[in-house]
């Protein structure tokens, strides 16, 4: 498999969950776990955030997890 996005050259296929694989093939507009899928959700000022990616436009950004809005900049660069 061979892929073009920055999110796509850092993770081996071994390492790449199922949700993330599939998002990838079908250039998904979703947001779904970065980091091939394995991205752990964090705490930030009492806010539960995952850093996500989305194929379609190859893009990243952080989804908080109590509002379910994805923004661009991290929790913490206000």
């Amino acid at each position: 498999m061979v892929y073009s996005g920055m999110e796509r050259r850092t993770r081996g296929d071994a390492n790449l969950t199922e949700e993330y694989r599939n998002a990838v093939a079908n250039d998904a507009d979703a947001w779904i776990a970065a980091c091939g899928g394995l991205e752990t959700p964090f705490s930030h000022c009492g806010v539960d955030w995952l850093y996500v990616y989305n194929p379609a436009r190859d893009e990243h950004g952080y989804l908080n997890m109590n509002t379910d809005i994805v923004q661009e900049a991290s929790p913490w660069d206000k």
